[in-house]
């Protein structure tokens, strides 16, 4: 069966197993903020939806499939983005922070800085993947 798919198909398929794997993960590391933040939901339910595009974008592999592929790839490296700046700068804006919400953060689990580039690096395989520098079959 793996014959006859490319590589690159085969990239793509290891990115929606990959996004699977962030929506589980993305769950079980933001459960506990779920109900507080809003924007904890961003990673769980764009991975969720990705690693169902990019499966069956992979399976399909028609010209449309791949053109959507690379709009939720460039989704990707724009949610790493996002999780970076929450991950990290957002801390360093709150410089009139008040006594409550210092406490509230040091009561906070410490935020894993490079997590949200998990993202980008799928986002990095699936460009390359997509992209017709290598001859890739087309599926009719």
């Amino acid at each position: 069966m793996l014959k006859q798919f490319t590589i690159n198909r085969i990239l793509v398929l290891f990115s929606a197993i990959a996004f699977a794997f962030f929506c589980i993960d993305s769950l079980i590391e933001h459960w506990s903020i779920l109900n507080d933040e809003l924007l904890s939901y961003i990673p769980v339910v764009f991975s969720g939806i990705a690693a169902l595009m990019t499966f069956s974008g992979g399976i399909r592999w028609k010209e449309s499939c791949i053109k959507m592929l690379k709009v939720v790839f460039i989704c990707s490296f724009l949610v790493a983005a996002t999780g970076l700046y929450l991950h990290i700068l957002e801390e360093e804006d709150d410089e009139d922070a008040t006594e409550e919400q210092i406490e509230h953060e040091q009561k906070e689990k410490d935020k894993p800085p490079l997590a949200p580039l998990a993202f980008g690096g799928i986002a990095v395989v699936g460009v390359i993947a997509t992209a017709r520098k290598w001859k890739a079959d087309v599926v009719e």
